[in-house]
């Protein structure tokens, strides 16, 4: 602790007691005074420059008195910059000038006789205080990660410190949080003690720190919870004083919950409710009850307005094919231009493409391999013996064990309104009494139908529009015209032997790979 007062000039200034506060030199602070002592001390610093001494009490909840034991021995002189009334009181905000020490108190416990107090070795130079001050900011660092609510300005005021005593005034009053840290940091004139001392007290606070954040976060999320259920509670009672439903009626109210969270389209919206409002006048037990919460809990699976982001980037399509295929340069590159085109105007809307070959060659696997390279969701549907129209379309959902069709379903397993749709052997789907599913699969693929495609089951308009369809077929001899003239086809040729000798040298080498592991 510092209390050198030689070569020192003894200096009588209005005293302002604090409590549970230090005042640092060259670092402002705001004061709200309020007792009579302190507003006289304020109008006696008038006649000082605006200049006062500043000085903790050792017992906070000790009034001021003039016994200089109640008081530590190292304090700051300030200069008052500003000062307001409020109400009885006076809000002030006072400059800190530099350390002092406490000699003397007036006998009405109003003035103090300070001795200023300079900082020692208060350079880079000085051995040992480059390497602190490094220390310092180290855990300062450390410490702003902890609490990223620490105001900008105070980052900066020390950070903008000309020396290192200044530097470490400002880490003391802006990050430690125990007032007998800031105090003893206070009391050090060596700023290589005072560095020291820093230091130590902020190891010391950190690990409490980390404690009170784990603490706080726990707290924070159980409030969280409790909030969430207040508010969806007082949302379930407005709406059953809105809809003027009994307090039993738990199930309709929460599918209005449901429905009131989703984003659904307002023609949705709407035909939901009253979906709603029927089953809660129709007997939970009965078989159209059933029917309508079935209807319910598939419509609100659909993603009328989920959708994910896609990267449509000729590099990285290029790199995953080459790694993901062998051969079918020619195939690879349609791909490319497929994807090059989407990368130029993403907002291209209603391409779909039909992969052609016989059976093995990869064509399944192209669709994966351009589903990864546009970063969508991928959904395989299989046409292959489909001869239900209904298996496109949907049933409607009046019958028994009624479903929507394979297109809604694939959007439902996908959970977004734009995945890649694989149409798997779409020339194996065939028609009989009843229906033709390629009819279906016209509106499906067409650009100006599909925008509003309806299911009969859900019975409302889905967007399509978003999806990227891409069927495979072995031939195209038993596929509709009409139908291919909705596609681009691209044709896959059987692997050479050339290929396929590649290809087995490379399964071979992975596998000796694996093994070796």
């Amino acid at each position: 602790m510092a209390r050198n007062k030689r070569n020192a000039t003894e200096e009588v200034l209005p005293l302002l007691a604090l409590r549970g506060i230090v005042a640092f030199p060259g670092s402002p602070l705001k004061l709200e005074l309020n007792s009579i002592n302190d507003i006289l001390a304020v109008a006696a610093s008038q006649g000082s420059d605006n200049r006062m001494f500043l000085v903790a009490l050792k017992d906070p909840a000790h009034a001021p008195s003039a016994d200089i034991e109640d008081y530590h021995a190292i304090g700051c002189t300030a200069t008052i910059t500003d000062a307001e009334k409020y109400g009885n009181g006076l809000r002030i905000t006072v400059s800190g000038i530099s350390r002092a020490f406490l000699a003397e108190i007036s006998a009405d416990g109003l003035r103090a006789s300070v001795f200023p107090l300079q900082s020692e070795d208060d350079t880079l130079d000085f051995p040992g205080v480059k390497e602190l001050l490094d220390e310092t900011m180290r855990l300062t660092d450390e410490l702003i990660r902890l609490l990223p609510g620490i105001p900008e300005e105070l980052k900066t005021a020390f950070r903008e410190a000309k020396t290192p005593g200044g530097k470490a005034d400002g880490v003391a009053l802006s990050m430690l949080a125990g007032f007998e840290h800031k105090q003893s940091v206070l009391e050090e004139c060596s700023v290589k003690r005072r560095l020291l001392v820093l230091n130590n007290a902020i190891k010391e606070e950190m690990p409490i720190i980390r404690e009170d954040l784990y603490v706080h976060g726990k707290v924070r999320t159980a409030l969280e919870e409790n909030q969430r259920e207040y508010y969806l509670k007082e949302q379930l009672r407005v709406i059953r004083e809105e809809l003027g439903m009994d307090e039993d009626d738990e199930e309709a109210i929460e599918y209005y919950a449901k429905i009131d969270h989703a984003k659904l389209p307002e023609e949705v919206r709407e035909k939901l409710i009253k979906e709603v409002g029927k089953l809660s006048k129709t007997p939970y037990a009965s078989a159209e009850a059933t029917v309508q919460r079935n209807y319910l809990d598939t419509v609100l699976e659909i993603p009328f307005c989920r959708s994910s982001a896609e990267r449509a980037d000729v590099k990285i399509a290029e790199k995953i094919l080459e790694r993901d295929h062998y051969g079918m340069e020619k195939v690879k590159e349609r791909i490319l231009e497929f994807v090059a085109a989407r990368q130029l105007n993403p907002q291209l809307k209603n391409q779909a493409l039909c992969l052609v070959g016989p059976p093995g060659v990869g064509k399944t696997s192209i669709g994966i391999s351009l589903a990864k390279a546009l970063g969508r969701k991928y959904v395989r549907v299989s046409l292959g013996g489909v001869r239900d129209e209904a298996d496109i379309r949907g049933h409607r959902k009046t019958y028994v064990a009624a479903m929507p069709g394979r297109i809604v379903t694939a959007l439902t397993q996908a959970k977004v309104n734009n995945p890649l749709i694989l149409l798997d052997e779409i020339d194996k789907m065939g028609s009989d009494a009843r229906g033709d599913p390629a009819s279906a699969m016209l509106e499906v693929l067409d650009g100006e139908q599909n925008k509003a495609f309806r299911d009969h089951f859900v019975e409302l308009p889905i967007d399509l529009s978003n999806c990227l369809f891409v069927a495979t077929a072995n031939s195209l001899q038993n596929v509709a015209p009409a139908l291919i003239d909705r596609m681009e086809v691209i044709e896959l040729a059987s692997y050479t032997a050339e290929e396929k000798l590649a290809m087995a040298k490379e399964l071979t080498f992975r596998g000796l790979i694996f093994l070796y592991r």
